[in-house]
């Protein structure tokens, strides 16, 4: 990075994408959504809207996008254009502290509208069982709190994360080899701590339900075999599920880059409700024998045919190696020569092809529509060879127990049911003790990643992803608990209470 004479202000460095003839502008900061905590959960896609706001209309053709460990800003436009773009974009970090809470509420309003489940819930997305609610088990995890997000949190994430030493641009097409468009950003003020997907949860390949509809297979490979297996498995699963047994119209197969070594691969299968337990069946029958048997002929040239179409595309190979020197800029991966990825890539023998999937199966995640009609779950278990979880954050107790523990303590009482077999609740040294019937559970909230309390509802959302909720009318004195809980969770870390008014 080049210090500049402004103080406290850096340029940021430009990699060039020379491939395609079409100008394109693109500014990126090495942040994304493993490094929010999750009572933050979707601040830097917020900050990306507002700062396109800030930046002012104009009448280009632009976007941002926010992803697993980057944001990126792009425009295209002719040379002129794209550096007044970069500019008003640098003005508007400079100047987040006019950021104002009408703007902040705009913006979340239109991230509402943008995907409502996500924003208004935590959803357990494949990474979330996998790793758990944090680093990159955000993704896909949604953001419950982010309605509590205030103007302050904001600025205070802009100036942490939106800075020339997190930065990169990346000119793409037909730019002079010598453009430094000298964009002038704050300088980091504190080292980042990123957080780390090390801390995997999943023990054991598992499947739980979604409210998000279809089938999802999930599984964590190695990077440098992300691109051939993308491809490899694109080929088998929709012959197998869509063209042979018509269970669906579409299957994506996606990467998600978890850090230098390793990628996460996610196989969505569109199946409806009526057909996503064949479906679930199906998929993962294949997935195990692919393992055994290998990969078709059909799928190893798909995987040869996509690897030789990308090398012989200048703007493609350009686009990945500007991709590679960007995240050895920001994420301090090592640089990789695209040309080698892709060659490599082109001739995986059949046999490491197969090993690789085979060893990604013991990180197995199925997800399947909560709505899908399993018949028995024991069965459906059964037949995928699969535990399921219902991803609830409840430790089982005996009713006796239940009763030990909450000896000296306040029990509330349902509302809905005669006392002799309603519910009953505790809160207890850090634990909030649940009754129904002869039915007892516990919850440890000192493992609470965020609790979103309105005035209908509580929900808790532990570390490892599990939620429980409760509105207040299900017991009576019910806000009087609900107090309760939300005091136990604040002496242990009051950040993680989020309160959301008139939600």
């Amino acid at each position: 990075m080049q210090s500049v004479a402004t103080p406290g202000l850096a340029t940021v460095p430009v990699v060039f994408s020379p491939g395609s003839d079409v100008s394109e502008v693109s500014l990126v900061f090495g942040v994304g959504h493993r490094d929010e905590p999750p009572y933050l959960a979707g601040i830097t896609h917020l900050a990306e809207h507002l700062l396109i706001r800030l930046a002012g209309a104009d009448a280009l053709l632009k976007d941002g996008t926010t992803d697993v460990t980057t944001v990126t800003f792009s425009a295209w436009a002719d040379q002129e254009g794209g550096v007044d773009f970069l500019s008003r974009l640098a003005e508007a970090i400079r100047r987040i502290d006019e950021l104002d809470d009408r703007q902040v509420a705009l913006e979340l309003s239109i991230i509402e509208s943008e995907d409502s489940v996500r924003f208004n819930e935590s959803v357990p997305s494949a990474s979330t069982l996998r790793f758990g609610l944090g680093g990159v088990g955000l993704v896909g995890a949604g953001t419950p709190a982010l309605a509590s997000v205030s103007r302050a949190e904001v600025i205070a994430w802009v100036r942490r994360w939106f800075t020339a030493d997190n930065a990169a641009i990346v000119l793409s097409g037909p730019w002079p080899v010598d453009t430094d468009p000298g964009l002038l950003l704050p300088v980091g003020e504190a080292p980042r701590a990123r957080a780390s997907h090390a801390l995997a949860t999943l023990s054991s390949p598992v499947a739980a339900p979604t409210p998000l509809g279809g089938v999802v297979l999930s599984v964590t490979v190695p990077a440098v075999m992300e691109a051939a297996l993308r491809s490899a498995l694109s080929h088998e699963f929709f012959v197998a599920l869509r063209h042979d047994r018509g269970l669906c119209y579409v299957v994506e197969v996606s990467g998600n880059r978890l850090d230098a070594a390793t990628s996460e691969l996610v196989i969505e299968i569109g199946a409806g409700p009526a057909a996503a337990r064949e479906a679930a069946v199906e998929a993962v029958t294949l997935a195990r024998r692919i393992a055994r048997e290998g990969f078709s002929e059909l799928s190893r040239a798909r995987v040869t045919s996509a690897a030789a179409l990308t090398m012989v595309d200048r703007g493609a190979v350009a686009a990945m190696q500007a991709a590679n020197t960007v995240a050895a800029l920001l994420l301090a991966y090592p640089v990789e020569d695209a040309q080698e990825e892709l060659r490599t890539s082109s001739v995986i023998p059949a046999e490491a092809l197969r090993e690789a999937w085979s060893a990604s199966l013991d990180s197995l995640v199925l997800l399947f529509d909560e709505n899908a009609d399993i018949d028995d779950a024991a069965s459906f278990s059964a037949d995928l060879g699969l535990p399921i979880d219902d991803r609830a954050p409840l430790e089982t107790l005996t009713p006796r127990e239940f009763a030990r523990l909450a000896r000296r303590a306040t029990v509330w009482r349902g509302r809905f049911r005669p006392a002799s077999i309603g519910d009953r609740a505790a809160v207890v040294d850090g634990m909030l003790l649940v009754r129904s019937g002869r039915l007892a559970w516990s919850i440890d909230l000192s493992r609470t990643a965020v609790a979103v309390v309105s005035p209908t509802l509580l929900v808790l959302a532990s570390d490892d992803g599990r939620r429980f909720n409760t509105p207040p009318s299900e017991f009576r004195r019910g806000q009087s608990l609900i107090d309760a809980i939300v005091a136990e969770v604040e002496v242990i870390a009051p950040e993680r209470v989020r309160r959301i008014a008139g939600a």
